[in-house]
């Protein structure tokens, strides 16, 4: 019986010690936290395009509803996005701090939603702004999802990737 309860005990430790090592790798939500506000990501955004914004006006956490018609209060921690205010083009550069992954889940599915209906609005009323839609950026990066619609989503990303580090 000794022999056994050894065995036993043997396989239970390896077992937890098992459990520990594969845990010790995970990421969790919090090992996505920039290193700025989500109003300085988007102003850096912005002042890296240049010419190609316009005039954007910053809008923040009380504004989405107003914008994204459908956003759910509890999903929203905070918020930054700047659009054009005259909407002269399709621009916008959104972040988005959810209260969880499951909300961040559904935020990327509403931002897909939502650039498909901007599409169809944009593809008839300028269509020059079109190509701004082949690049959309929608993800999500532990609890904070982002939006790109711009000429150069690659260096939108570049430049939230360096706020991720």
């Amino acid at each position: 019986m000794t022999k056994n309860l050894r065995l036993l005990l043997s396989v239970l430790l390896f077992s937890c010690f098992f459990v520990t090592i594969m845990l010790s790798g995970c990421t969790s939500d919090s090992d996505f936290e920039p290193t700025a506000t989500l109003s300085e990501i988007t102003g850096a955004i912005v002042e890296s395009e240049g010419g190609d914004f316009p005039t954007m006006l910053e809008k923040t956490r009380d504004d989405l509803e107003n914008r994204y018609f459908g956003i759910k209060d509890e999903w929203v921690e905070d918020a930054s996005f700047r659009i054009n205010p005259a909407g002269a083009n399709p621009d916008e550069i959104t972040i988005v701090k959810t209260t969880s992954s499951e909300a961040a889940t559904e935020l990327r599915r509403f931002f897909a939603d939502y650039v498909s209906g901007k599409k169809e609005e944009w593809k008839d009323y300028q269509p020059g702004e079109m190509h701004k839609f082949d690049n959309v950026v929608i993800e999500s990066r532990g609890l904070y999802t982002v939006l790109f619609i711009c000429s150069d989503s690659a260096n939108a990303r570049e430049i939230l990737d360096s706020y991720f580090k």
